[in-house]
């Protein structure tokens, strides 16, 4: 399967670009319309889900009917999911502050198999590094293990249905300095790493 970021409502602070050292580093030798290399390709896809996540999450939060839509970065990496474009317009919040963010489920799982793919690629790279991303999986798993249904396993594509996570939990996953701007800026240090090593 494809493995594949957001909304921004209007007077919120603009989405993040690509990870640091990412454009400028790693990502410049690719060159453009080059084929990504195994380790760039999964930390754009986790930048890619993580913003999605953001999206859902500032809309249900924020909703405002102004918006940037991620089409352009989902079709960038080759995800036929048109699907994933609508997560910001279909989130909610309910009155005990619970959060729906649709598809979380499957965002959630290609999250953890993004950061599996960086983590494949993480030989050489600084114990504490590789001890951070084992960290972030753990969490991140965590988080999908709340949203799956006991004894089912994460669905293969999107799947629509009502998935209310705490507010609170989504607040430290995908607010202003939370967790998903902590493993991006960890990921993108250990992808840079981990290019450099082999390109020498």
């Amino acid at each position: 399967m494809n493995n594949p970021t957001t909304g921004i409502p209007a007077g919120q602070p603009d989405r993040p670009g690509a990870p640091p050292g990412l454009e400028s580093g790693a990502m410049a030798r690719q060159g453009r319309g080059a084929v990504l290399s195994a380790p760039i390709l999964g930390l754009r896809q986790l930048h890619y889900y993580l913003e999605l996540l953001s999206a859902g999450h500032r809309q249900a939060v924020h909703p405002d009917a102004s918006f940037r839509s991620l089409r352009a970065e989902r079709i960038a990496l080759g995800i036929d999911l048109p699907e994933l474009d609508t997560v910001p317009l279909w989130a909610s919040k309910r009155a005990d502050g619970s959060v729906s963010i649709p598809f979380v489920e499957f965002i959630l799982d290609q999250t953890c198999r993004s950061l599996d793919a960086i983590g494949r690629s993480a030989e050489g790279v600084p114990e504490a590094d590789r001890d951070a991303l084992i960290a972030a999986r753990g969490e991140i798993g965590a988080i999908l293990a709340a949203a799956t249904p006991d004894g089912e396993t994460p669905p293969a594509l999107p799947r629509l249905r009502d998935v209310y996570l705490p507010g609170e939990v989504l607040d430290r996953l995908c607010g202003p300095g939370g967790l998903a701007e902590g493993i991006l800026q960890r990921c993108a240090e250990i992808v840079v790493s981990a290019v450099g090593e082999k390109g020498h």
